[in-house]
């Protein structure tokens, strides 16, 4: 078995094929859209003859201060692979590798528990918030929200998909006063939310939906459709429109549209250590927390940085 990291141009039409088919964090679309923000994407691949087996991941920085994300920004690495089951011994030898290249820190979100565990590698736990969506009448539990969305009924807002040249302008405003409010500056440029809008346009796993009232922003939410999950990634809203009760609408209204019988779960994402009362939020659509497992290495530079 040969362990290699591969470029894009190294890959195989059918590596690349199976990368794009077998989930959205695993396409190389999703891949080389970080490549905005300055990282590089590459792709871990043990080779054995005719069998394959892919962990894509995305590297920042340069020399010593190189780092590997499986995936960036807390979401969740996947192994690809052209064997029915996944071999055991494959993925020990693929993380050595990993861990024995010239990288200061390495992160893999195991959100599967899926990676056999490796001496040479810490272990931490995160969690996140599942909702199950398997009824086909499901509805959040909790009375309150369930009133909310009584009243978002009313209100008779209109929730659409995004456009870039209709939305575009007004989303970047709404981006930056929901982190401005939080203390935060905006942790993505704009030629980010550019080039994820324009691979909305041909691939229908981003999920991305707006709200104005009156002509003003109200609320953006950004969703990716991977495997089994509507998963909730991102959400900027102005609070002067809470009255209107339209983050909770386009959660409720993107289950029944998209659910069909096909998604297991709704995942609300993590939550910040100190936001109680986010997670108290994410409790009332019927939401139970959801532990795994964060593989991290950090050498001597790594630790220091």
């Amino acid at each position: 078995m040969q362990i290699v990291r591969k470029t894009f141009e190294q890959l195989s039409t059918n590596q690349k094929t199976a990368l794009d088919s077998h989930s959205f964090f695993t396409s190389t679309a999703f891949s080389k859209l970080w490549e905005s923000i300055g990282g590089k994407p590459v792709w871990w691949t043990a080779e054995d003859k005719d069998s394959f087996t892919i962990l894509p991941g995305i590297e920042f920085g340069i020399s010593k201060l190189k780092r590997f994300q499986a995936m960036t920004d807390g979401l969740y690495a996947n192994f690809v692979t052209s064997q029915i089951l996944m071999d055991i011994d494959c993925s020990k030898e693929m993380l050595t590798a990993i861990g024995n290249y010239e990288y200061a820190k390495v992160f893999i979100f195991d959100f599967q528990n899926q990676f056999s565990y490796h001496s040479i590698y810490q272990i931490e736990k995160l969690s996140t918030i599942l909702v199950d969506i398997t009824d086909s009448e499901w509805l959040p539990p909790d009375k309150k929200m369930q009133s909310e969305l009584r009243k978002a009924e009313r209100e008779n807002i209109l929730i659409e998909k995004f456009d870039t040249a209709k939305h575009m302008d007004k989303f970047l405003t709404l981006m930056t006063e929901t982190e401005k409010r939080h203390g935060r500056k905006p942790k993505y440029p704009e030629k980010f939310y550019r080039n994820l809008a324009d691979l909305s346009q041909v691939d229908e796993r981003i999920l991305w939906f707006w709200c104005e009232h009156d002509g003003n922003p109200v609320s953006s939410h950004i969703n990716f459709i991977e495997q089994q999950m509507l998963f909730n990634w991102q959400v900027f809203y102005d609070k002067e429109f809470s009255f209107l009760k339209a983050n909770q609408k386009m959660l409720y209204d993107m289950v029944q549209k998209y659910q069909k019988g096909v998604f297991r779960y709704l995942n609300l994402g993590a939550s910040p250590p100190d936001a109680e009362s986010l997670v108290e939020y994410k409790m009332k659509y019927g939401g139970e927390i959801y532990t795994y497992q964060m593989l991290t290495k950090k050498n001597l530079a790594g630790k220091l940085l």
